[in-house]
């Protein structure tokens, strides 16, 4: 493998991963900060117990079933629509925001839909890792270890 192919993939890998890790990142400040709210502006333990069970709970549950799915079907397709789901769930609640301030099942509902697509988007993300390295590379930098 020449020089320019390995620094190619290296830099397509940088570009991807990066652009994931801040996607996931902001997601995760997201669900928090929505759960934040819920309890500050409820002030209930029991409000903070069931946004943070529809939060966490879905991706807990699914978590260890999905990888299977994630290795039949299209990763990147799975991340695109993990992704676009995470989005148009949280347009539309910042749209129920600017008209007002939305019901608290609503907000249940989005993190409810933000934690299922993470629970698909996740382990697709990491599956992808190795797809990217050339098989030319060593099994340690192929297996995201290095």
């Amino acid at each position: 493998m020449t020089t320019t192919k390995a620094a190619n993939w290296r830099q397509t890998f940088f570009i991807i991963f990066s652009g994931q890790a801040f996607s996931l990142l902001s997601s995760a400040m997201v669900q928090f900060s929505l759960i934040w709210w819920l309890t500050d502006s409820t002030g209930s333990a029991v409000v903070l117990s069931i946004a943070a069970a529809a939060g966490f709970l879905p991706q807990a549950l699914l978590g260890p079933f999905i990888g299977t799915l994630v290795d039949r079907f299209n990763r990147k397709k799975i991340m695109i629509v993990a992704d676009s789901a995470i989005a148009v769930s949280s347009m539309l609640l910042a749209f129920c925001f600017i008209i007002g301030e939305p019901f608290i099942w609503m907000i249940y509902i989005v993190l409810s839909v933000r934690s299922i697509a993470t629970a698909f988007h996740m382990p697709a993300m990491q599956s992808s890792v190795p797809l990217l390295a050339p098989t030319e590379e060593p099994q340690e930098l192929r297996a995201g270890i290095s």
